[in-house]
């Protein structure tokens, strides 16, 4: 008995100094992050700063010399002195919009309100180009990235005061939005894209619940905008998804996937009159038959130039047990690849073939390793060109859970990308 208790009291001692070590780890390591923040603080502080005109000037380098980069100096310049935060490669686009555009008032006057990066553009683009007091997402529009140059005119035209049915009427908004439909769209707030702020108007005047928005803006017909007869197809599409409400939400993506397909295929082809059975199975067969062409064909896609990563958040449990916890991001690089997650998830991701060899998108598998195996989470959709991760979708179509979410963000961190998921 006391060789037992001898055997435990060292056993405790043991413990007890292994956990006093570990402490110590984990301070020192606590201890060199706090050091490496202050000397980067440090030598942020030591760098000269750029004059305002120096920032403006550093962005008109490439600008050839005329009344667009005088005019372009002239917002720039007022901006550099007061919202700093504003001068950069990432607003530049946005901000060229707005010096092509005519001015309500000049950028001189321009009082910043709010501190974010958001919210200072709003106040700026409310400055110069509005008349009265805008929803907040209508300024999204300038960096709404590929579809900027339209929104933003429109976004400009009904600041300056005119009519969002005149746009519509007139044709510089393409989407067939009726009057009602106009006045619902302003008169929502919260801090939506633009565009799906359109969207969210379309599903409602079909008679779309709240399911239907975020399937409907994960789709390649839904997040970009089209011209005006793309717009007024996809709107009699969006009318028979609102018509058939029972239609399982995960059958949405492939759906649209053919009919995009069939659309191509066949000139006029309409989706009024056909039967949702019918349109399932020639979905079916449609996935199926290109999935064993591409897989025969032994196709390889050439690779995004974005990083993979592993996220190991592996930790002890109370029992002193290593609990694995190992995240993985890696790029689909072949047809038979893709096939196999499509097949594994449940989902539509084989018919994404051709916007991947494209080079508009590239598709993304994370996956995680636990104490009980290897297992698929999501499949992501990355837009290269506009930097953007623009879906990310789990098993049967499921949205990200929290975990999940904080692995992808973490992987878009480390290659400099934005998380744009669509919500209700």
């Amino acid at each position: 008995m006391r060789e037992w208790k001898l055997s435990a009291s060292k056993e405790s001692r043991r413990l007890r100094v292994e956990a006093r070590r570990e402490r110590w780890r984990q301070q020192q390591a606590r201890q060199r992050e706090a050091e490496a923040r202050e000397a980067a603080r440090r030598a942020a502080l030591a760098r000269q700063p750029d004059s305002p005109g120096q920032a403006a000037e550093r962005l008109l380098a490439d600008e050839p010399e005329g009344p667009r980069a005088q005019k372009l100096r002239e917002l720039l310049i007022p901006v550099a002195e007061r919202a700093p935060r504003l001068i950069g490669p990432d607003t530049l686009a946005a901000l060229k919009l707005i010096a092509e555009a005519d001015w309500v008032r000049p950028p001189s006057t321009w009082q910043p309100s709010g501190k974010s990066q958001d919210r200072l553009f709003r106040s700026l683009a409310e400055h110069v180009l509005a008349r009265y007091r805008m929803p907040p997402f209508l300024w999204r529009a300038f960096m709404a990235d590929a579809d900027a140059p339209v929104l933003a005119r429109v976004a400009m035209h009904v600041g300056a005061g005119s009519s969002l049915y005149q746009a519509v009427k007139s044709g510089l908004m393409p989407v067939p939005l009726t009057r009602s439909m106009c006045h619902d769209l302003l008169s929502r707030g919260g801090e939506a894209r633009f565009l799906d702020a359109v969207r969210r108007v379309q599903v409602k005047a079909v008679g779309g619940d709240a399911r239907l928005f975020p399937v409907w803006i994960a789709t390649r017909a839904g997040r970009r905008l089209h011209t005006r007869v793309g717009e007024e197809f996809w709107q009699t599409v969006l009318a028979w998804f609102g018509a058939n409400p029972m239609l399982p939400q995960a059958e949405v993506a492939p759906l649209v996937d053919y009919i995009e397909h069939r659309r191509a295929e066949v000139p006029g082809f309409s989706i009024k009159g056909r039967s949702v059975l019918a349109m399932m199975r020639g979905a079916q067969q449609w996935h199926g038959q290109l999935a064993k062409e591409k897989v025969a064909s032994g196709r390889t896609f050439a690779p995004s130039g974005l990083q993979p990563m592993d996220i190991d958040r592996s930790r002890r449990n109370v029992r002193r047990n290593r609990v694995i916890e190992i995240w993985h991001v890696r790029e689909i690089l072949d047809a038979r690849a893709l096939a196999d997650e499509g097949r594994a998830m449940s989902h539509c991701v084989f018919s994404y073939v051709r916007p991947i060899e494209s080079g508009e998108c590239s598709i993304w598998t994370l996956t995680l390793e636990d104490d009980t195996g290897h297992w698929r989470r999501l499949t992501i959709e990355v837009r290269p060109p506009l930097r953007q991760i623009v879906q990310a979708r789990g098993r049967f179509n499921r949205l990200p859970e929290p975990r999940d979410l904080l692995a992808l963000e973490a992987w878009a961190s480390r290659n400099k990308l934005q998380v744009c998921l669509g919500r209700w």
